[in-house]
């Protein structure tokens, strides 16, 4: 038990890392995103989109695919208040009519494999350079939970989960146009969460038809 305990402390960076740790409430004025199911276990999804090893075959591939450029992601590392933590930045492409072209983002991402294998990520993001943008951040959550498998036709078994994304833009400064800043953030981070999903769907497809 031991050395299955050490062996996963040093793997928390490719398989999350279980706790008892109940599941988080979600903050009162986080508004669901998305929510959908996947065709893997709580395990492969962490593995294959958000694992270490999946920085540069899937994180940064996201990210080009969203004119982003500059992508830097840390490894996974403990974090004495967050379970296990990283940093993500990053150049976007701006679509405003004022303001600049791009603007620098930094993303600071957590994760809580809690009590049930309930898989927990929050991130926190700020972009540094557009206009009031030292008002807000964006902060998500995603929850993946473990589902029941699905048994195929030929005698198989599929495992699922089930997945929310809520999203949530705190102001630390009032502005006039939080409105307009909230709906396009929000309109934003919906494709880009849709975008990820579809992503995971087509790269464990992929996947399964190697094996």
């Amino acid at each position: 038990a031991v050395a299955a305990a050490a062996v996963a402390e040093l793997s928390f960076g490719e398989v999350p890392a279980p706790t008892d740790t109940p599941v988080p409430p979600r903050p009162s004025d986080m508004k669901t995103l998305h929510e959908t199911s996947i065709d893997c276990g709580v395990d492969e999804f962490f593995t294959h989109g958000w694992s270490d090893s999946a920085r540069l075959s899937f994180t940064e591939h996201v990210h080009r695919s969203r004119g982003e450029t500059g992508v830097r992601i840390t490894g996974w590392s403990r974090h004495r208040h967050h379970g296990h933590a990283r940093d993500l930045t990053f150049v976007a492409p701006v679509n405003a009519s004022f303001g600049p072209k791009t603007t620098n983002c930094h993303q600071s991402q957590s994760y809580h494999m809690c009590r049930d294998g309930v898989l927990v990520i929050d991130t926190s993001q700020v972009m540094a350079d557009i206009p009031y943008g030292d008002y807000f951040r964006v902060e998500s959550r995603w929850e993946v939970a473990p589902a029941a498998p699905v048994l195929n036709r030929d005698g198989t078994v599929t495992n699922r989960s089930t997945v929310w994304v809520g999203l949530r833009i705190p102001f630390h400064r009032n502005t006039m146009l939080r409105s307009i800043i909230e709906q396009g953030a929000s309109e934003e981070s919906k494709i880009s969460v849709g975008a990820v999903i579809e992503l995971m769907r087509t790269r464990l497809r992929e996947r399964r038809a190697v094996v």
